[in-house]
Order: structure tokens, then sequence, then C-alpha cells
């Protein structure tokens, strides 16, 4: 049974890292489930300065011609540096790699360390292919997945259990290795995915399309984007994503007006003082935004492709798709509570 907000809350009080929260929840409650670890990483991070949480009250939605029903992801992480007038986006699927005082999340399988658990294939394609969508109610660009700078668009979260310790495992979904991929189809179903945890790893993993340019190599850097920070794409504690997601090194940038469209819809779902400091951040980098689109049609208009892709990805047939039950938007450059 799902605890109570002020239960989970209780249990996790007083925690001053992520993993300790996690750690605190499994002693209070051992046979708590999936969705309680991941209502412990939105009050936890909801309780940074950086950081304000909202939920959307979003449900799955039917893709049309078909009897199937998606969720792009649990948690939509948007990070943002009023600084750099730069922002970065990811989202997040929670999942569980069941375990208890006898039997580990964590496994071996040839010498090396994975985690085991059931996945839903077809949320999996639409994490893993990132086509063009049609999401409903939420103002959300269908291009989001298609046309985000880089694989770190899409991730999923794994709870599991090394030893005595419950950690959370980070990889973007196209790093995940599925038991069986060549059985996962849009309407596979439930299927088993093996994580694998072999070692940290930040990188870049640029996507064939780039919004119209491409990335610098050796650095996880637009043309235009003005910075200079990689991408945490794999871990297997919950720490080190906590660290990386603080310090914008979490999600994929977005640019020109696929970054103007994403901020007007996320403007639209939330509200209060978060938002406004949103807001604010979005009205000051939307000068840059329109010049990288202008930069772009620039380029298109002489045939320029800047050595990218500009083909558009495959579209779902007549799909629609819901958005994130959660946001939490991260000022990476704030160092106060928001009142």
């Amino acid at each position: 049974m799902e605890l109570s907000e002020q239960k989970l809350k209780q249990y996790i009080a007083g925690a001053k890292s992520l993993q300790e929260a996690l750690q605190q929840l499994y002693q209070n409650a051992p046979a708590t489930q999936e969705v309680d670890y991941f209502r412990a990483v939105l009050f936890h991070l909801a309780n940074k300065p950086q950081c304000r949480l909202y939920e959307t009250h979003q449900h799955p939605v039917a893709i049309s011609n078909t009897n199937i029903q998606c969720e792009i992801s649990d948690l939509l992480l948007v990070s943002y540096s009023p600084k750099r007038l730069a922002m970065k986006v990811n989202f997040l699927q929670a999942k569980l790699a069941k375990f208890s005082d006898n039997r580990q999340g964590l496994i071996e399988k040839k010498g090396e360390s994975f985690l085991k658990f059931h996945m839903d294939g077809t949320q999996y394609r639409l994490l893993k292919d990132c086509p063009i969508i049609k999401p409903i109610k939420t103002g959300l660009p269908p291009n989001i997945l298609s046309d985000a700078c880089t694989d770190s668009i899409t991730s999923y979260g794994v709870f599991y259990k090394n030893d005595q310790s419950i950690e959370m495992a980070y990889e973007i979904t196209q790093l995940l290795k599925p038991y069986n991929l060549s059985k996962i189809h849009l309407d596979s179903g439930d299927r088993v995915c093996f994580f694998d945890t072999i070692q940290l790893k930040y990188g870049i993993f640029p996507r064939t399309i780039c919004h119209g340019w491409r990335y610098r190599p050796l650095w996880n850097e637009c043309f235009r984007h003005h910075f200079r920070h990689p991408d945490l794409v794999s871990s297997i504690n919950s720490n080190e994503f906590e660290s990386a997601l603080l310090n914008f090194q979490v999600g994929s940038p977005i640019c020109g007006q696929l970054a103007i469209d994403f901020s007007h819809a996320i403007i639209s779902q939330v509200k209060n003082g978060a938002a406004n400091e949103f807001a604010n951040f979005v009205q000051n980098a939307s000068p840059l935004w329109n010049e990288q689109e202008q930069f772009f049609i620039y380029n298109k208009e002489r045939g320029d492709n800047d050595n990218g892709n500009n083909n558009q990805r495959e579209r779902l047939d007549g799909d629609n798709i819901g958005s994130a039950k959660y946001i939490l938007l991260i000022n990476v450059d704030a160092e106060y509570k928001y009142e």
C-alpha cells in the first residue's frame, strides 16, 4: 500500500543526501514499493534551495488506432541557468529492481554487475526512439524528444539494493541493455531489462539532429550554447546523480524555437514563485534562442546543414502521448529558497 505523504516525509526527514533519504525510507518501511521510493526522491529534491516541484495530474492517453496507452515519463527534469541563459531537459522513468533482506537488486551476469527490472515495452520504445509526438493538453512541442540536442533527453532511474545500501541508478535510455531487444516493440508490454552498472560515465551522445547544428568534438556544447558541461549518462550512485543534477550535468540542452515552445508549455503548467523565476529566465533567454533559430533558418535556406541531419525522425502512427506526472524546476544558479 502506498504511504501517505505525511508518513513518507516523516520517514525521510532530516536526510542530508538522496541516498540517506532512500535508506531511511527502507529502514522505516522495508516493504515499501517503487512508487514510494520515487516519491521520496521527489520530496527530498523539493526541499533543495534550487528546486521546485509540481504535480501535473496527468493521466495516460490512448495512442489512436491501437489499444495502447502511454505516458512519457514519471518525472520531467527542467534545469535552467539564468547566468548562462541555457536550459537542460530530461524525461526520467522510475523503476524498481525488486529486493528484500535476502535478495539483492544488484545481480552478477558473466562477471559483470547488472540490475534486473521490468519495463513497459511501449514506453521504452518511445523513450529510446524519440519520435515526433502529439501531446494532449500539455502544450509540449511535438518535437521535444526528436529535436533535443543529445540522447540525454530521456532516462531511467532504478532503485536497487547494494549490500545494505539502498541506491538509485541512473542511465540514459540509449545505454540500456534490454534482455531481448528484438522482442521489445511498441506494444510489447512488460519486459525484463538488464541495466549495465559497471561504471560512472560522463560523456556526450549527440543526436542525428541537433536542431540544425552540431556539437564540437569532446565537449557537450552546441555551437550556440556558449557553455561547456559534461552530461551524466550513467551512474549507480544516488548521491552522484543528485550532485550532477544540481550542477547542470543531467539532461539534454534544447535550442532555438524548440526551447521557446517548450518553456511556454512549462510556464502554462506551473504557478507561483518558481514559475515567476522561470518566466524571467525565459524572457531573458528568448533573444538568444531567437538568434539560434535564425541561424538555423539562414543555413537551411543556403543549403548548409552544418554537418547535421535535418531530416525529421519517424512519427508514431497517430500517437497521442501524455506528459510527465511531475515537473521539477531546478535553478542551478539559485542559493535561496523560493517564497
